[in-house]
């Protein structure tokens, strides 16, 4: 093996030989005592960033702020986009529209009575005294295309991919 003399001089001269073992023990603290001196001076140069920030209470309020302005939006884009599914949906269902009026005449006219030989015939109603229409539609209407269909799709889609910053409130219950 490796032998490694060592040599004294104030002690007068004297030899000692170091065996493998020897050499091997102090090759196994140095990766420690490296790891030890770099932690050392990793400490020393520690940025002050990842030290624990301090806060402000007119700090504090002013993050709370902004989260509360970022919930809001995310509320109200989440009801844009409810929204949008209502009118989509509203191209599905039937349409019912209906109409009344009501009219009322000072006095009922009637036109010229007929004579005819001993018999008269009184004149026919012109403007009665009052009158009265009302009435009702149902219309439903879809395009072969699906247009409708793709509409309500998208709008699906679209309160899927709302961004939720908050939880909603649970409709169920009261």
């Amino acid at each position: 093996g490796i032998t490694t003399s060592i040599r004294h001089v104030s002690n007068g001269p004297w030899v000692r030989s170091m065996e493998n073992e020897d050499i091997e023990k102090m090759n196994r603290g140095l990766p420690l005592l490296w790891l030890g001196l770099m932690m050392a001076l990793f400490l020393c140069v520690l940025p002050q960033d990842l030290s624990a920030v301090e806060y402000t209470l007119a700090d504090l309020y002013r993050i709370a702020l902004q989260n509360a302005e970022q919930i809001k939006i995310s509320q109200e884009n989440l009801t844009i986009a409810e929204t949008g599914k209502d009118k989509a949906m509203s191209l599905l269902y039937p349409r019912l529209s209906s109409f009344a009026s009501y009219t009322r005449f000072s006095q009922a006219k009637y036109g010229d009575s007929t004579n005819l030989g001993s018999v008269t015939l009184p004149g026919s109603l012109i403007q009665p005294s009052e009158s009265g229409t009302w009435g009702a539609r149902l219309d439903e209407s879809l395009s072969l295309s699906g247009r409708e269909l793709t509409a309500l799709t998208i709008s699906k889609e679209n309160i899927q991919k709302t961004p939720m910053i908050w939880s909603p409130p649970n409709r169920n219950t009261c």
